[in-house]
């Protein structure tokens, strides 16, 4: 057996039988030739399945124009929908350089070979009258669907039409009919020879079955097709083209009905049938009929009369594409050179699956190497893909190929062995060998890929600078604490360059790493020796802090640039001032340098000011000002013709210093960067920023190929070898040394699904809709176990584990079943914003949400393409907080004006104007039964507003301390307050107490330094009897409201050295298990309350998440930021079903919030009644009243809260027992006293990190 080629590009070669092709397909036999080529029988070796590859010959490829040509011919077919009575194409893929078609096999042979090897006639007159008319009928169908698609075949004819074993009937070659246009045709031999003559021509077109109007090469419409049908369903009776030219079709017919030839294998043909035929066969085109579909139609009936039994097969719709099919069409577009047509599939492949591992990847990787995704990003999604798939997975060795393109072999390794033993167990072919590729690449890369080399350790404050010499053999750095060191790279030891007095900003070595430039934050700069660690000069002048200093690449001149608003031009031998630059205004004012570098001529300098200018320093001039928000990194290629700067938009620019223009927008981070460089031959870039992170960029195309994790506050400077391999970062009080990986080492393949046919699908369709209406049923009946089992099967059909109508149904179940993990999350949906969003609050249903920003309050609508429903517009300025009344009729804001408005949602007309906060409003919040209104603000007040007629009725200051966030308990008696000074408080509204206060320990001691002591978020859960925060230190808290403890602390991604970025906003589910919490590092992560876990972390904000709110029902999620997005989020949970019951203990605490809130004021509140305390008539007395509508909204909360399999009749049994013995709510118990001190696992790897002892 020979093996086939290697790679999918190279010189055209025939196949053989018994040749390996990419190690995935073995060619069984040769099914035939034509005008176009060859087609081959292939089996693909992983899916165990057979297909049909038609491969064009190169002549039709002579220029561009035939390929493209071709392309657009392919295109059609691999765009028809699957239908039964169409030969589906799979996927186009090109192979030795030339695009081959991978179609169905259908096992049956082509109508051509049944009309000539005599099969068709077996039989008795009526067994053969039906076949004919079986036949007929399925083409009428198939032709009618295509016309429906907008595609007219242009070529039927009986060679076109495939038949399996069973008898049905596919058009197959849409579209490379006609991509035979300007083919040439191959050398004649044999039969084919003959086959050839009489089936194609020059132009294309077959003559024995085209339409007159085809022959005199006029437009074409779908009745040229029914045309050619019916001159093939003659040829059925006659048994042979018996005319020379498919115009005289029509006088052959004539001529049939007279009395058909001797020879002929069917004696007569029914009147009706040969009616119908006549219709087909006009001259003109408009008197044919238009809709094959109705002649399908007429021929039942014909089949009907004739058989004598109605026609036995049903008419079939397409099958709608999966997410499977979606990706192969996809993949044969991106083969087809159609990338961005391919990029549309690929995006509709993944909102019909959006964790389809083949699609996320596919599209994933397009969009990384365009640019428009790092390399991090792209991680992300296919660590959630992996994640919901819940076991072995595709995505695992996809994401391994990924990690090898961006050269993280080490992430790679422990994927690629575990997929390649899973390929091996499953005799995946396909996976395999790509696999082996992988693994024999990993072999011979591993050790340049990139990875960290050496940390030097040793200072003892922040690191503000580095440099790397051109040999990468030595690096200078310096710290806060104005200590310099050189160090040996090799060995890792360091000479102290002893001198400054104040914190060092900027440093840099001559190429040869023989001299060294220093400045610090009080003005001095510093020339040494590094070979004896001399000060050689000390270069004054500057008054003001220096954040920049160059070294020119002949180590002549230098340049410096500093606050004081001047660029220094220096004479290194003589340490004189060759030239002072005052750096111009900025339209803020501002004239400091925060960066500058030098051209490798020493004659240009690019410098960061009030403005970003290019100087030539030898002539004094300005010779380009690039416009833009740039505050701080400065890169200039060595030719001089391209920068790089980066600032205040999160963003780098690549410019063209020629014309001033930005090239492209390289954007990755939610944090500034901080510092950047540029390679000597300007192909790639590095560049740190705030939040730790290291990137290496290609900037031409504005693709990040690789993100580290490199320190874990912030990577304050960054500087590469001459040869683009090591790069050396700042950051912290450290020094870190990394390899880059070899450029263009690997490139990840693209990756296609096992197609699947249109019985197949439709199989998995029928299916899955009755396990889905059993399912229902079984609900009805309260039979939940079986209900979810059924639902599970119907998910586990192969296209279906997201399947819409499962999804639905598996929601209807989370209502009457308990949540108890996740299975998956992804996005369903976002909305661009006018300006930077500021807090969101979801609908119930969650198809709609509520969305405060700079701008105004706004009301989308997801299931409506994102559109905006209604505007509420009042706020002087930007509105800072949202929220919704439980029934959706109200909502609430509060603004940067200090106000709170009531608005009418059905309307969006204000209600009411709530004034009496001296600062902005944080937040807001309605109480459970909409009729109050809480609010927090900047002024440090907690207010209770009544909402019906905008009283306030309660009040607390906090002598200054903002107050971010407000939550009422679900009892209506309790509101929970936090904000500055790293503190929760409860306050007992009937009585004015404080009733709680959740002190942070890890405030106190356990991270140094402290964290900011911001409590950005604070939350009940809906039982009343746990409260979680959201913490300005990057941590989300767990209390337990009795014993006013702290039970838990999600720290896990809070750096060694106490870092991390605020959580700003956290969000409960109904059963006050999990919850939401929306960070500023741009993601979501979903967490365990119960078992104290992150399960997810959502990705796909570009930067700051400000907040995140999830829907009652648990189903949708909403989040938005600074990145102008509104987000939503669909949750897929894990269900446990239990018995029915008419009660359980479990749901008390809920039962008795409900009592709680509907227990009376003792008296009615009076009409002018403003208070700042407490006051006797706001408390609740007497017995709970409630109404139908009422007990309604309690048995809601219940099912979302986890106990939807109680009985409604036992729930209000219990509900009118519990009320007839009401005495009140339990009191809260007087608080626990905890442990002395509580260390979290961030303060105990921060002691760690630090090399200190416990205490």
């Amino acid at each position: 057996m020979r093996q086939g080629a290697a790679a999918e590009a190279g010189e055209w070669r025939d196949w053989r039988v018994g040749d390996r092709v990419l190690g995935v397909y073995e060619v069984t036999g040769a099914l035939g030739q034509g005008g176009m080529g060859l087609v081959h029988r292939v089996r693909h070796l992983g899916w165990d399945t057979d297909l049909a590859v038609k491969s064009p010959r190169p002549e039709l490829f002579r220029d561009e124009a035939d390929r493209q040509r071709f392309v657009r011919e392919a295109e059609t077919w691999v765009g028809l929908e699957l239908h039964p009575h169409l030969c589906g194409c799979h996927y186009v893929r090109t192979i030795d350089g030339v695009p081959r078609v991978f179609a169905e096999y259908v096992n049956g042979g082509s109508l051509r070979e049944s009309i000539d090897e005599g099969r068709l006639y077996r039989g008795a007159r009526d067994e053969v009258l039906g076949r004919i008319l079986d036949i007929a009928i399925q083409m009428a169908r198939g032709l009618a669907h295509a016309h429906l698609s907008g595609v007219v075949h242009q070529d039927v004819k009986p060679g076109n039409v495939l038949l399996d074993r069973q008898g049905t009937a596919k058009i197959t070659d849409f579209g490379l009919a006609r991509a035979r246009l300007f083919g040439i045709r191959p050398p004649s031999s044999g039969r084919a020879a003959a086959e050839a003559t009489l089936l194609v021509t020059h132009g294309g077109l077959t003559p024995a079955y085209a339409s007159p109007e085809q022959v005199r090469g006029v437009s074409l419409s779908r009745r040229t097709d029914v045309w050619s049908f019916a001159v093939s369903v003659l040829e059925m009776f006659t048994g042979a083209v018996t005319w020379g030219v498919g115009s005289a079709a029509g006088a052959a017919l004539a001529a049939y009905r007279l009395g058909p030839p001797p020879d002929a294998p069917v004696a007569s043909m029914p009147a009706a049938l040969a009616d119908l035929l006549e219709r087909c066969l006009r001259e003109r085109a408009e008197e044919r009929p238009g809709d094959l579909a109705a002649v399908a139609g007429e021929l039942a009936e014909v089949y009907a009369g004739e058989v004598a039994r109605p026609y036995p097969r049903r008419a079939e719709n397409a099958a709608e594409h999966r997410a499977d099919g979606l990706n192969n069409r996809a993949m044969s577009l991106l083969d087809l050179g159609r990338t961005r047509e391919a990029e549309a599939a690929l995006a509709e492949a993944h909102a019909a699956d959006p964790q389809h591992p083949q699609a996320t990847y596919n599209l994933g990787l397009m969009r990384w190497r365009s640019g428009g995704l790092a390399d991090d990003a792209l991680v992300d999604q296919l660590e959630s893909a992996r994640a919901s798939a819940g076991g072995p997975s595709p995505a695992d060795h996809l994401l391994a190929h990924v990690h090898l393109e961006r050269g993280d072999h080490e992430s790679a390794l422990p994927l690629l062995r575990a997929a390649a033993a899973t390929a091996e167990a499953t005799a995946d072919a396909d996976a395999g060998t790509a696999l082996r590729d992988a693994l024999a690449h990993l072999e011979r890369e591993h050790a340049v890929g990139g990875r960290l080399l050496a940390t030097f350790t040793g200072h003892r404050a922040f690191v503000h600078a580095v440099s790397l010499s051109e040999d990468g053999s030595r690096a200078l750095s310096g710290d806060d604490a104005g200590n310099v060191r050189l160090w040996d790279t090799a060995s890792g030891r360091p000479r102290a360059l002893k001198g400054h007095r104040a914190a060092v900003h900027a440093v840099c070595l001559s190429p040869d790493g023989r001299l060294a430039l220093t400045g610090g934050y009080d003005g001095d700069v510093r020339l040494w020796d590094t070979g004896t660690g001399r000060c050689l000069h000390r270069l004054s002048g500057h008054t003001g802090s220096v954040r920049a200093v160059c070294l020119a690449s002949d180590g002549s001149t230098a340049l410096t640039g500093g606050w004081d608003g001047t660029l220094r031009w220096w004479e290194v031998a003589t340490g004189r001032c060759l030239r002072v630059v005052h750096s111009p205004e900025g339209p803020g004012g501002g004239r400091g340098v925060n960066a500058a570098c030098l051209s490798a001529d020493g004659r240009l300098a690019l410098f960061v000011g009030g403005q970003t200018v290019l100087w030539d320093l030898a002539n004094d001039r300005r010779v380009q000002t690039l416009d833009g928000d740039t505050i701080w990194p400065a890169a200039l290629s060595h030719d001089r013709r391209r920068a790089l700067t980066g600032g205040g938009d999160r963003a780098l620019v690549w410019w063209d210093l020629a014309t001033g223009r930005s090239l492209r927008i390289l954007q990755a981070d939610a944090r500034p960067p901080c510092t950047a460089e540029l390679s000597i031959d300007g192909r790639f870039a590095v560049s740190g920023a705030i939040g730790g992170t290291l990137r290496w960029w290609e900037p031409t195309t504005g693709r990040c190929l690789r993100t580290y994790d490199a320190h874990f506050a912030q990577v304050t400077s960054v500087s590469l070898s001459a040869d683009g391999r090591r790069v050396l970062t700042g950051g912290d009080e450290r020094v870190r040394l990394w390899q880059l990986p070899t450029p263009d080492a690997y490139t990840a393949p693209f990756q296609i699904c096992r197609p699947r046919s249109h019985t197949e699908l439709t199989r998995h369709d029928d299916r899955v809709a009755a396990l889905l209406d059993e399912a229902e049923s079984a609900a009805g009946r309260q039979r939940y176990a079986d209900a979810l089992a059924l639902v599970a099967e119907a998910r586990a059909l192969p296209g279906h584990e997201r399947d819409t109508r499962a999804l639905a149904a598996w929601h209807r179940l989370s209502l009457v079943t308990v949540r108890t993990g996740v299975r998956g999350a992804w996005p369903a949906g976002t909305v661009e914003l006018p300006t930077s969003g500021r807090q969101a609050h979801a609908t119930a249903d969650g198809r709609r949400a509520l969305c405060a920003d700079l701008d105004t309050l706004r009301l989308w609508d997801f299931e409506d393409g994102g559109r905006c429903v209604r505007t509420f517009d009042g706020h002087d300025g930007a509105v800072e907080a949202v929220s919704l009344s439980a029934d959706e009729r109200y909502a609430l804001s509060g603004g940067r004006d200090g106000t709170v408005r009531v608005w009418e949602v059905r309307t969006g007309r204000c209600l009411r104007v709530l004034e009496g906060h001296g600062a902005k409003v944080r937040s807001v919040s309605f109480s459970g039964d909409g009729r109050f209104a809480f609010s927090g603000g900047e002024d440090g007040s907690v207010r209770w507003w009544e909402r019906e007629t905008g009283r306030m009725l309660w009040a607390y200051d906090y002598a200054g301390q903002g107050v971010y966030s407000v939550c009422p308990s679900a009892d209506g008696r309790f509101v929970l307050s936090s904000g500055k000074g790293g503190r929760a408080r409860m306050w007992e509204l009937d009585s004015g107490h404080r009733a709680r206060t959740f002190v942070d320990l890890a405030r106190k001691a356990d991270i140094e330094p402290p964290p900011p002591g911001i409590l950005y978020s604070a939350q009940l859960t809906t039982d009343g009897r746990h409260a979680v925060t959201a913490n300005g230190d990057g941590r989300v808290v767990l209390w337990d409201v009795a014993g006013g403890r702290r039970l838990h602390v999600f720290d896990e991604y809070v750096g060694s050295d106490g870092h991390a970025e605020p959580m700003t906003s956290v969000s409960l589910s109904a059963d006050g298990r999990f919850a939401l919490a929306a960070n500023w590092d741009t993601t979501v992560r979903l967490l365990d309350l119960r078992a104290g876990r992150c399960l997810r972390t959502l990705g796909g904000h570009r930067r700051w998440v400000l907040s995140v709110h999830l829907s009652a029902d648990g189903r949708y999620a909403v989040s938005t930021g600074t990145d102008r997005t509104l987000r939503r989020w669909e949750l897929d949970w894990e269900l446990e079903a239990r018995e029915p019951a008419g009660w359980d203990e479990g749901a008390r605490p809920h039962l008795e919030a409900f009592l709680a809130a509907h227990t009376p004021f003792g008296r009615p509140v009076p009409p002018g009644l403003q208070v700042v305390s407490y006051d006797p008539r706001l408390a609740r007395h007497g017995k709970p009243v409630w109404s139908q509508a009422d007990s309604d909204a309690l048995l809601r909360h219940l099912a979302r809260a986890g106990y939807g399999w109680l009985r409604a009749d036992g729930v209000r049994a219990e509900l009118a027992r519990t009320a007839a013995a009401w005495q009140g709510p339990r009191p809260l118990p007087a608080p626990r006293r905890g442990p002395a001190r509580v260390l979290s696992s961030a303060s105990r790897r921060y002691r760690a990190w630090r090399g200190r002892p416990r205490s």
